[in-house]
């Protein structure tokens, strides 16, 4: 592995060192065998009281920590158009994937070595050499790596929806293996949400790529993990396990996975993930949050209630965003950041009218009636996000439910405790609710709790403009590629109820909008060309979002990608690179993320290093490139929307204005030309 600083220099030419990767024939042991492993601290020791047996435990767990070998997974975020998925399909090549693992294992594997003190005992010094010895028996083998990938896209994993998701193609999908896609029929009721991908994302990456074992296992120990929490055949489902309908659409998908996982013949995978819904991999990378899993009837009591209040208005004000899971962007990155200027667009899709205004004063204020804790984290949320406002409705109904069975095993058959009401006991219930109760302000189960070693990616455009011209050609290939058509056969076949997710997805949602205007008439080009740039317009602004979203999380290093560059360049550079990142330490890598500096010292000039003062040091690779798309926010008002195939006197405008017509028609009952 070269020196960072050689690293650092040579990632802005066209080609980096990591070009000429060659196949490695190496199998990367994940677990340490459990012949060696330590027996239970103390526990043929007399004289250890209890504070010197947790101190000496809590030791010993850090070390074991240090030596256990944390599997790789590999996170790719980023805008629409992009790229992302190019670049994973070449990640999880069999050249690339070889080459990433056993970089990553060589820098990894003996991470002790570098922070251990040099007090330590015999003990830790014989597990180690055993560990060395270990790994050199493993060059014997000859089993190279693959990489899987795992789809973080909440369109991707209904099934039909397949133009408007821009999923990958068969033949793509046979190269390199793909999950999570077509998991779920659109006509299936129940939405299927970030806890749900997230547990589907987790069992897959498991099964793939098993963890470590915990850190230590004592004697008595009833903290271990089962088989169960190892997502194994149990199928784990948390605590939907009492619920009949939740298991049943947990049982539907297992299915589908297993049977895309039981095609796999490697036993050396390398997870790669990829995708740009925001919640997604906000839980996976992140964790669970800590608000309660709400029931099923907790989430339709809200969904109803939230609907009586915005039905009193049109508006489409709060829903930007490709799926309702990313509603959530509004609280994490402002509706009016400073930093950037949003343009024409933002004020074109974010105009609140008086009424839905209106609605949400009275929607707001009677959350905020149901008691203090439900009032406090109303007056926090800022603007109107109704996706918040309703979770919490959903917090607020699955505990007063929970509490009040509770109350109602307690008193059994009597009456004497069951003078008030419903409303009554409900209301009570929710007023006297405390934080400690409904949350537990931590997020947990993220991948790294589970013992991976999760190493997070965004490509960001280097070039602002060009990318957001990008996004026009992909929103007008999708249309020329039978947009309208896959929108309309859905309608009519009964998918699309107004329960689906896929109604609100950008594409799908600008499609249905236009196939079932009121006074539609046939060779309408004025109808079509308002469909074209609402469609353009909004992913565009889904685009931005996505950009605002991940520079505010610090767990993803920014990968510039150069949009002006031809496909297969800016593909492999952005993959050498990524490659590269995924060989370092896991000290180096963090370095990256979060210091003000480049370059680790080497030994050599390290004091050097030290003496520097901080404001002489330069911002990081990855930093210097958040800082360079934020500043492009500013230059975004300039952007001019041009269509360059779907041109009003273009013959392949009016091929598409005739399929316009005849989808219209499918939609709206009527393929008689007199009904137009």
């Amino acid at each position: 592995m070269p020196k960072l600083s050689r690293f650092f220099a040579s990632i802005g030419v066209a080609q980096s060192k990591s070009t000429s990767f060659t196949s490695v024939s190496v199998i990367f042991d994940q677990m340490l065998p459990a012949s060696r492993k330590r027996p239970a601290v103390c526990s043929m020791t007399t004289n250890c009281n209890d504070d010197e047996t947790e101190a000496i435990t809590s030791q010993h767990q850090r070390r074991r920590q240090q030596l256990t070998y944390r599997p790789l997974v590999i996170v790719i975020a980023g805008p629409t158009a992009v790229g992302k998925s190019d670049v994973a399909a070449l990640l999880c090549s069999e050249t690339f994937a070889s080459s990433i693992s056993r970089g990553h294992r060589l820098a990894n594997a003996h991470y002790n070595e570098f922070n251990n003190n040099d007090d330590d005992d015999e003990d830790d010094e014989d597990y180690t050499s055993h560990s060395n010895s270990n790994e050199q028996c493993q060059t014997h083998h000859d089993i190279l790596m693959r990489g899987n990938v795992i789809s973080a896209d909440s369109v991707q994993v209904y099934r039909n929806a397949n133009i408007g998701s821009n999923k990958p193609t068969k033949r793509e999908m046979e190269i390199t293996p793909h999950h999570l896609i077509d998991i779920i029929n659109i006509d299936i009721p129940g939405m299927y949400n970030a806890a749900d991908w997230t547990e589907d994302a987790c069992y897959v990456i498991r099964k793939l790529s098993p963890p470590p074992p915990p850190p230590l296992e004592l004697d008595g120990d009833d903290n271990q993990r089962s088989d169960n929490d190892e997502g194994g055949d149990n199928n784990n489902i948390g605590d939907n396990k009492h619920d009949d309908v939740k298991v049943a659409a947990v049982q539907m998908r297992r299915k589908c996975i297993d049977g895309a996982l039981e095609q796999q013949q490697s036993t050396a995978i390398l997870p790669v993930v990829v995708g740009g819904t925001m919640m997604y991999l906000q839980w996976l990378v992140h964790g669970r949050p800590d608000a309660v899993r709400p029931t099923i009837d907790a989430v339709q009591r809200a969904a109803d209630m939230i609907d009586a209040f915005r039905n009193t208005t049109t508006t489409t004000a709060g829903n930007t965003h490709g799926n309702e899971e990313d509603a959530d962007v509004n609280n994490k990155v402002g509706m009016n950041d400073a930093n950037e200027d949003h343009g024409d667009d933002f004020v074109i899709l974010s105009a609140i009218t008086k009424q839905d205004i209106a609605s949400w004063d009275v929607a707001s204020k009677f959350v905020k009636s149901l008691g203090p804790l439900f009032a406090r984290r109303v007056t926090k949320l800022p603007g109107r996000d109704w996706y918040r406002l309703r979770r919490l409705l959903e917090v607020a109904y699955t505990m007063s439910s929970s509490k009040m069975a509770k109350e109602f095993e307690s008193i059994g058959d009597g009456t004497s405790g069951m003078r008030m009401t419903v409303y009554e006991r409900e209301k009570k219930i929710l007023s006297n609710l405390t934080e400690e109760e409904a949350y537990t302000g931590l997020r947990t189960d993220s991948l790294s709790d589970l013992g991976y070693d999760v190493r997070c990616f965004f490509l960001c455009p280097a070039d602002r403009m060009t990318h957001f011209h990008v996004v026009d050609d992909r929103c007008e290939r999708m249309v020329m590629s039978g947009l309208l058509d896959e929108t309309a056969n859905m309608c009519i076949s009964g998918a699309l109820t107004t329960e689906s997710q896929i109604t609100r997805a950008i594409g799908y949602r600008q499609a249905l909008q236009y196939l079932r205007r009121e006074g539609a008439r046939r060779n309408d080009i004025e109808a079509l060309t308002a469909f074209m740039d609402e469609f353009m317009s909004a992913t565009r602004q889904y685009a931005k979002k996505q950009m605002q979203w991940f520079r505010r999380d610090d767990e993803f290093a920014f990968i510039p990608i150069q949009m002006n560059d031809a496909k297969d360049i800016r593909v492999r550079n952005a993959a050498n690179i990524i490659a590269d990142l995924c060989q370092l330490r896991r000290d180096d890598f963090d370095m990256e993320l979060r210091s003000s500096s480049t370059l680790r010292p080497s030994s050599d000039d390290a004091d050097d290093f030290t003496n520097k003062r901080d404001e002489e040091r330069q911002p990081s690779f990855s930093i210097q490139t958040k800082i360079d798309n934020e500043r492009q926010g500013k230059t975004m008002k300039f952007f001019i929307s041009k269509r360059i195939h779907l041109v009003h006197g273009m013959a392949e405008f009016t091929r598409i204005l005739s399929e316009a017509d005849r989808c219209t028609c499918l939609v709206q009952g009527s393929i008689e030309d007199e009904a137009m």
